[in-house]
């Protein structure tokens, strides 16, 4: 399945998936796979890939972007545009975790921006327009692993705007 038909997938599955499973003093339990996040839908998106098919990294894929649609503090649309830096624009890992990032939700009505994300032309351009925003220093972090399978390595990044994370490789 490719990307664009699994994103496809994955926003249907958080637009009409029903919760089956709660959280219970009991342990949940399957044979055949299983995915833990902190919304239900998250896991529910997740679990579908592994229905049809898909791998545990798939399926973590899955979680991850739906968290970062369901919960707002999972990196306010990091991982989303993450994703996308590498999938849509070809940009490598490390690249894909430096690329300017920026966040826009209904209420407040107003772009949060990272300093330097985007050209002062660009910002004109949204002033203009009438939209409001604001410039911050950093909009989540991301450690990121590509699979490049053209090559059949791995490219990792780890994103410098908290210096604590890293990548390791053998």
């Amino acid at each position: 399945m490719n990307c664009s038909k699994r994103l496809s997938a994955l926003a249907i599955v958080l637009s009409f998936a029903t919760s089956y499973l709660y959280a219970s003093s009991e342990p949940i339990r399957g044979r055949n796979g299983m995915v833990a996040s902190q919304k239900m839908l998250a896991s529910e998106a997740g679990l579908g890939v592994l229905r049809d098919g898909g791998s545990a990294v798939d399926a973590a894929v899955a979680t991850g972007l739906a968290l970062a649609v369901t919960l707002p503090r999972a990196g306010n649309n990091t991982v989303v545009q993450t994703i996308l830096h590498t999938v849509d624009y070809g940009l490598n890992a490390q690249e894909a975790t430096a690329a300017g990032r920026f966040h826009h939700q209904w209420l407040p009505d107003r772009i949060r921006i990272e300093e330097n994300a985007f050209s002062p032309d660009t910002l004109a351009l949204l002033r203009a327009k009438g939209h409001a925003f604001q410039l911050t220093t950093a909009l989540g972090c991301a450690q990121v692993i590509v699979y490049n399978r053209e090559e059949e390595i791995f490219e990792g990044g780890s994103d410098l705007r908290r210096r604590d994370g890293g990548v390791a490789a053998y």
